[in-house]
């Protein structure tokens, strides 16, 4: 007996359970995964990786659409990756789950896809050149694009122009087409750009409007085949080629200098008459500027037309005694008339104007204990008190911007009906301001005291002051008003090339600000305060 027990003590340990197996399947998943729809039919792309990046190959894998398409299984190639093509049954979007069931050795993976299945939009651009030239030859590119901001390649184009369609293009493999526009007349044309569509994409339609621009031609010649007399105009006619039956305005320099404004008649012909005292004797070069109300034309430039003027002629003897002549002959019926009549008043004679005011003067009064300061605000036009604000700037205060009207922040005062205010303070610094005035800065130390004035110009004139500043910059005198406007004055300059798009950008501000029926704002100050700095100008 204790033998038999000893027996299954020893076999009882070899009929206990093994301990289970332990093991660890890998983790697969989805690379470069991507759905591309072609029309109805879509085709889903990708590779089947495990965790330590090696590819799968020989692995089921399965495409399930959320609906309108079965489910389609694959085998992963050697290098892991696999194609599955779903075709379905109606346009829209569509979620598409590519799945791994897992197996023995392999982990289940999966992943969501959504593609918009049907025909695609097709978006068409146009780059035309600027500007579009006339009766050239242009090249305008068109672009097709897909939703997704791809290229399109391959497409068919029909290209229509002012209603005649004319051949088709192809775009390349960047999705660009070019198209030669030839012999454009001037004026505004329509350019259509049409794809027709197919069972992939949505038909489009590009529609855009240009202008085509042509050059003015000008001719200038002198009516007299001889030199000009001495001290008579002279006579200068041309002719304006292009465009016909539009109004046109002819400028005539001198040197680069405007000296006359005309408008052509309805031919294109013109003429002028050149006063001697408004050019210099010697060679003067001559030149017509031809500018169209019309926006499918170009400004014109003829050709440069050398003419030598002569000086005046001497002033003959007859002026040496014919002035006392007649001073004495007034003279003498002055006292004739003086017979009858009580004797007049001396008259005061005539005294030169005075030079132009400075805009700040500083009389101080020698007494150590004034130490306010007695401050009087004036229109510089016309001398009248202004109702002013007036703020004290210290010697660590920005400097502040004059092309702007609001105040800068500082102890403020204000002046009173009589344009008075007493200052009281220290500042390194005055900024004075007006409603409807360009405001202004001034050195002016506080204490002492003593009495200042400060004359504000109106924005309006403030504004012309930096336009005749320009204009003498570039080398161009004063502009004369009441025989050319701010935009001849400057066409002259546009004429002679360099910074004429300044004085051009500045023309139309002194237009808008100094002869429009609005009072300018403080756009226009500072508008014209950027341009005088680009011509390092200190108005």
């Amino acid at each position: 007996m204790r033998a038999l027990t000893a027996v299954l003590l020893l076999l009882l340990p070899l009929s206990a359970p093994a301990e289970p197996r332990v093991s660890v399947k890998a983790r697969p998943w989805f690379d470069g995964l991507r759905a591309v729809a072609r029309g109805l039919e879509v085709t889903v792309e990708g590779q089947l990786r495990d965790n330590l990046g090696q590819p799968l190959p020989a692995t089921p894998v399965r495409v399930v659409p959320e609906r309108g398409a079965g489910t389609v299984a694959t085998v992963t190639a050697p290098d892991g990756r696999f194609r599955a093509v779903l075709r379905f049954a109606g346009e829209g979007s569509r979620t598409l789950r590519v799945e791994h069931p897992g197996g023995a050795l392999l982990g289940p993976a999966g992943a969501e896809l959504t593609v918009v299945v049907g025909r695609t939009l097709v978006d068409l651009s146009l780059a035309l050149p600027e500007p579009v030239p006339a009766g050239e030859i242009a090249t305008a590119v068109v672009e097709a694009k897909d939703a997704a901001g791809w290229p399109v390649a391959e497409l068919p184009l029909v290209v229509t122009l002012d209603g005649k369609e004319g051949a088709e293009v192809r775009t390349d493999g960047a999705g660009r087409a070019s198209l030669a526009l030839e012999g454009l007349r001037p004026g505004r044309h329509t350019l259509v750009v049409t794809w027709s569509g197919d069972d992939r994409r949505l038909p489009a339609r590009l529609e855009e409007q240009f202008v085509a621009a042509a050059t003015l031609g000008v001719e200038l010649r002198a009516e007299a085949a001889a030199p000009p007399t001495p001290g008579a105009p002279i006579a200068l006619a041309g002719q304006v080629e292009g465009a016909p039956g539009l109004e046109i305005s002819v400028i005539v320099t001198a040197d680069g200098r405007p000296v006359l404004a005309t408008r052509a008649d309805r031919n294109g012909r013109f003429r002028v008459d050149v006063e001697p005292e408004d050019v210099r004797p010697g060679r003067v070069v001559f030149r017509a500027l031809a500018r169209a109300d019309e926006p499918a034309w170009r400004d014109g430039h003829s050709a440069a037309l050398e003419i030598d003027v002569p000086a005046a002629p001497p002033r003959s003897p007859l002026w040496t005694w014919a002035p006392a002549a007649i001073a004495a002959l007034s003279l003498a019926g002055a006292a004739w008339r003086r017979r009858a009549q009580a004797p007049a008043p001396r008259s005061t004679p005539t005294r030169p104007a005075p030079p132009p005011l400075p805009p700040f003067e500083r009389r101080p009064v020698p007494t150590a204990a004034n130490e306010a300061l007695d401050l009087l605000v004036l229109d510089a036009i016309d001398g009248r008190p202004l109702t002013a604000r007036v703020v004290l700037l210290g010697a660590d205060a920005t400097t502040p911007d004059v092309t702007r009207l609001d105040a800068p922040p500082g102890p403020t005062f204000a002046t009173g009906p009589d344009g008075r205010a007493r200052l009281t303070g220290t500042a390194t610094r005055l900024w004075v301001g007006a409603d409807g005035y360009a405001p202004s800065c001034h050195v002016c130390p506080l204490p002492p005291g003593g009495r200042a004035v400060v004359r504000l110009l109106p924005v309006r004139a403030h504004i012309q002051r930096v336009y005749e500043a320009v204009l003498r910059a570039a080398g161009r005198p004063p502009i004369r008003f009441g025989r050319e406007t701010p935009r001849q004055a400057a066409s002259a300059l546009t004429a002679r090339g360099g910074a004429a798009p300044s004085v051009d950008a500045l023309t139309r501000i002194v237009e808008a600000a100094c002869f429009g029926p609005d009072e300018p704002g403080p756009e226009a100050l500072t508008a014209a305060h950027s341009l005088a700095e680009r011509w390092k100008i200190q108005p």
